[in-house]
């Protein structure tokens, strides 16, 4: 996603309010921890309130690609400019569903993979920009990349098993150079 989009959509989520909405709050939320945090559909599916830290500056998964075998539960850090959408979820959302998922349905029961997707198309329509949530994936793995952090930092935050996977499918910059030969 590139900065542009990237601005924009944030200066739409900030300028929404209590008065918006809960299912457009909860659209911009679901996109925004995918965007600041990598995650994939399924580990926002199954995001637990009481792992996400209370400042929002990270999220424990417990329930991530590959449990059983090669994914293993991670600690990952959420960019700032989610803080104010996430903030503003969390007072809206209804706490007379006791759940213990971070985007629930009124039976306290996590959001299908269909609801997020339609959440997420909710937001692609207000940005006239279709995304998907492999791009916001990508998005936040580049960023991080851009920012300096290094290769195999990145591949432990976006819970790969190796490097090559973050180098040849998330991080352009290290694409580039892995193809190139150069080091």
């Amino acid at each position: 996603m590139e900065r542009p989009i990237f601005d924009k959509f944030f200066e739409a989520a900030d300028s929404l309010t209590a008065e918006s909405g809960y299912m457009r709050i909860r659209a911009y939320a679901v996109t925004a921890l995918a965007i600041c945090a990598g995650l994939r559909t399924q580990e926002i599916q199954f995001a637990k309130m009481e792992y996400l830290d209370k400042n929002l500056r990270y999220i424990f998964l417990d329930h991530v690609k590959g449990m059983g075998t090669y994914g293993s539960a991670r600690t990952v850090p959420i960019r700032p400019e989610c803080v104010p959408i996430m903030t503003l979820y969390l007072a809206t959302r209804d706490y007379n569903v006791k759940s213990k998922y971070i985007f629930s349905n009124r039976k306290g029961e996590y959001l299908s993979d269909d609801k997020l997707r339609q959440d997420k198309d909710k937001v692609a329509a207000d940005l006239d920009f279709k995304f998907d949530f492999r791009m916001c994936r990508r998005t936040y793995a580049q960023y991080l990349v851009d920012e300096g952090f290094a290769t195999d930092l990145v591949s432990v935050v976006l819970g790969h098993s190796n490097t090559r996977t973050t180098e040849l499918a998330y991080a352009t910059d290290l694409a580039t150079i892995a193809w190139s030969g150069r080091s």
